[in-house]
């Protein structure tokens, strides 16, 4: 009780605003701004390219830079959709901004990933708490993505062996050379969506499921506590986690069982995290990765049509059992009716 207590505490001496408590509405005009932002971001890319042939360091350093600084004033002026898009122009000009700094000249190796992954982590994490961008939760979100991508890089580096030591986690063989001249090669890029490219070991995907398990209960505790603005990044980033732990566990020991009830075991935690009526997508989105995590495990444990009928039929009846022996220990509606216990 009183480490909860303190914990409370220490969130509201952060002074984050309302955002911390509550998630901001979405609008269509915002969200369309946010876009505009993304694209500017890709037209400076394109500008590094032009004015580049074979060292973009020093062009898409600064190109980038006065691109977040330019949004940065903007966003302290002008609130509305400007904001929207300064704030889509900071996230992602800030991993740039290092990934250029780095291996803008072409350079080759995982190694200077730390540098990205750290420095990144900590500038979106100062602009999450200073300035008119405090309490905006994306900042943390992507803060909360470098941090455990930095802690699975490190397993990855130090404890796999064979392919996966030289890889970043989840993405085999990303950095062979990332940039061809003055931005990210199109080939290169489709290279490391290809499911060749996802060779991440076992003591790896162990720590992301870890660290994603980790983030679904810390979020649950917020959410309970009031604070569903600062849930949201740890539920975002711990159902990526754990997702991307249970498909990449269950292929490398060859067991469809163990990736389906894993899947299913993080979405129980999502849904979990996300009861009452303010996170229907957490619910929503857990329950239909428990749906198909155990028709996968279906599927696999026989090929007569009947069995998978039968096995089903079992499924249904036990879910719905569930479902009427927790509805009263979570304190949920009777008919869903908003406000009501």
């Amino acid at each position: 009780m009183a480490e909860s207590k303190s914990a409370t505490l220490q969130i509201r001496s952060i002074d984050l605003g309302w955002r911390a408590r509550t998630r901001p509405a979405s609008g269509f005009a915002h969200v369309l701004a946010a876009g505009a932002g993304a694209f500017a971001v890709f037209a400076v890319g394109e500008l590094v390219t032009k004015i580049t042939s074979t060292d973009a360091t020093v062009p898409g350093i600064l190109l980038n830079l006065a691109l977040a600084v330019v949004a940065f004033v903007a966003g302290m002026f002008l609130p509305g959709p400007v904001r929207s898009a300064a704030v889509v122009a900071l996230v992602l000009t800030t991993p740039l901004i290092w990934l250029y700094a780095f291996y803008g000249n072409g350079q080759t190796g995982a190694s200077a990933l730390r540098g990205v992954y750290l420095l990144s982590a900590a500038m979106l994490l100062v602009l999450y708490a200073w300035q008119w961008t405090r309490g905006r939760v994306v900042f943390l979100a992507f803060s909360l993505f470098f941090v455990v991508s930095y802690l699975e890089f490190e397993v990855s580096r130090q404890l796999e062996s064979g392919s996966s030591a030289t890889s970043v986690p989840f993405l085999g063989g990303i950095l062979t050379n990332p940039f061809s001249g003055a931005a990210l090669s199109p080939s290169r890029a489709s290279a490391l969506l290809s499911p060749s490219g996802f060779r991440t070991g076992n003591i790896t995907a162990t720590v992301a499921l870890i660290l994603g398990v980790l983030f679904l209960v810390t979020a649950g505790l917020l959410i309970r506590r009031g604070y569903q603005g600062v849930a949201t990044p740890f539920l975002v980033v711990g159902a990526i986690e754990g997702f991307a732990a249970a498909a990449t566990l269950g292929p490398n020991e060859g067991s469809v069982v163990l990736g389906g009830l894993l899947a299913a075991a993080v979405g129980t935690l999502l849904a979990l995290a996300g009861t009452g009526n303010s996170r229907r997508g957490s619910v929503w989105i857990g329950v239909i990765a428990v749906v198909v995590s155990i028709l996968a495990v279906l599927a696999d444990a026989t090929t007569d049509d009947l069995g998978r009928a039968g096995y089903s039929a079992l499924v249904a009846v036990g879910l719905l059992f569930i479902s009427l022996v927790v509805t009263h220990r979570l304190h949920e509606a009777q008919d869903n009716e908003v406000g009501a216990t």
